[in-house]
């Protein structure tokens, strides 16, 4: 069914007969004429209710498209099942399956279609899931209505921004889709298509999960074959297989990869390609992110789905970590550290008489650091090590980071028995010597590399 009343079909404002563009949005009703064929026209009705408008984006499953709600006078989206390889179009309306065995894989995914429309209708007090009104079966075919929602794709945002953003903001964005995936993944349902085009931020910057036309219920006794749809770099191993197993792990791999672009500005190589083993880490490209955020995405990008996390609520305990509990510093912290530089100047004096350059002794060793890359705030060409040397982001450390990410007393350098080791104190970023993460105080030699953050440097003593 149509209707003939002369509309904008993208904002539904009445228009003149014979006017091409809306005069209240600029519309052009003639611009998608032959982009998609197989489209409903203009005008459509469905379930004698909506009037279907303007193409908002076409997948292997299905079409969406906004439409206006008669009775309310609501603009809403609606998605119509529509999978180009098991089916075409009967005339401008009617959906036909194609014989054979494309018929009852077309059948099982309607059934789906509408299993999942059901299912994410039970999640409208869910605010990171997109809302569904109703859902019903017609022309052939199945269809369900949900919220329109007004912003920027993930993916636009990101290019707004200079293509790529801070892990930080990153991880703002993507933790409510984390929390979304994870009740959605406990309804036995797994998204399929999660990339930066299907996150959507809102006008009022609500982070929404759309176009869940590529999820089924793929794990279990009734998993069956479909044609398979994935975005090359999003898409895990298991889904280049038609008979592929899939499951949280499958969203897991794709979030990942969402994370990985955002903050590299880089799409990850497809998996089916990439050797086991290679995937070139944000931080080597000189990306300043925690190494515990480092690790989760990685680990969660693993080609191997038994290597990845299992649940979402797993990935996500390794990726947010609690922040420091340390008190922010206060306005008598000023007046302590005057008193400490004073201490340290005294025993830097004293520590110079009668050492020989470079000896190391149980009362002390002259530390010279090289900075390599980043920046240390108060980098001295040379520090007497006494009793320890304190590195962090309190002004109260020898060394002083500018990075935000690096816990406040992050770690130490100290004499015992006439060697000198370092010591990470339990921070959040890690303390990296030698390319490996410390666990437990480890000897240092002249010339050792240290990481912190996003800072490398060498000590010389």
């Amino acid at each position: 069914m149509s209707t003939t009343e002369s509309i904008c079909y993208n904002c539904f404002s009445k228009m003149e007969e014979g006017q091409k563009h809306c005069p209240k949005c600029g519309f052009d009703c003639q611009s998608q004429k032959d982009k998609y064929p197989m489209a409903l026209p203009y005008g459509s009705v469905l379930d004698a209710r909506y009037i279907t408008g303007r193409i908002l984006g076409q997948g292997g499953f299905g079409i969406t498209y906004v439409a206006q709600d008669w009775k309310t006078k609501d603009i809403v989206a609606v998605k119509e099942y529509m999978p180009d390889t098991l089916a075409g179009r009967v005339g401008a309306i009617t959906v036909s399956a194609y014989a054979g065995k494309r018929e009852e894989n077309f059948e099982y995914g309607k059934q789906c279609f509408l299993d999942e429309a059901k299912t994410l209708a039970e999640f409208i007090g869910n605010p990171n899931v997109v809302r569904v009104h109703s859902y019903f079966e017609e022309n052939g075919t199945a269809y369900f209505v949900m919220d329109y929602v007004k912003g920027s794709s993930f993916q636009e945002y990101i290019m707004q921004r200079g293509g790529r953003i801070p892990w930080k903001e990153s991880e703002q964005i993507l933790v409510p889709v984390m929390d979304a995936l994870a009740e959605i993944h406990e309804k036995g349902i797994i998204h399929r298509d999660v990339t930066p085009d299907n996150i959507f931020i809102t006008e009022d910057q609500t982070v929404k999960l759309l176009d869940f036309g590529a999820a089924r219920y793929s794990w279990g006794n009734q998993s069956q074959s479909l044609d398979i749809i994935l975005k090359h770099g999003y898409a895990p191993r298991e889904q280049y297989s038609r008979h592929g197993r899939q499951g949280p792990y499958t969203d897991i791999y794709a979030l990942s990869a969402c994370f990985y672009f955002s903050v590299t500005g880089r799409v990850p190589p497809d998996s089916i390609d990439r050797p086991e083993e290679y995937l070139q880490a944000p931080s080597s490209m000189g990306i300043n992110l925690p190494v515990h955020v480092e690790d989760a995405i990685l680990k969660g990008l693993s080609v191997q789905a038994a290597d990845r996390f299992q649940s979402m609520r797993a990935f996500k305990a390794a990726l947010v970590v609690q922040k420091d509990e340390e008190p922010e510093e206060k306005e008598e912290e000023e007046e302590q550290k005057v008193k400490d530089e004073e201490i340290r100047e005294k025993k830097h004096r004293e520590g110079q008489q009668g050492d020989d350059e470079g000896q190391v002794k149980d009362h002390g060793a002259d530390i010279s650091p090289e900075e390599l890359s980043g920046n240390i705030r108060n980098m001295e060409k040379q520090i007497c090590l006494q009793d320890q040397i304190l590195i962090g982001r309190s002004r109260m450390c020898d060394l002083v980071w500018s990075d935000r990410c690096v816990s406040k007393k992050n770690s130490r350098i100290y004499i015992k028995d006439q060697t000198i080791y370092i010591e990470d104190l339990n921070s959040k970023e890690g303390t990296v010597l030698g390319g490996m993460r410390l666990y437990a105080p480890n000897p240092l030699r002249s010339g050792d590399v240290i990481s912190i953050g996003a800072v490398s440097f060498i000590l010389r003593f």
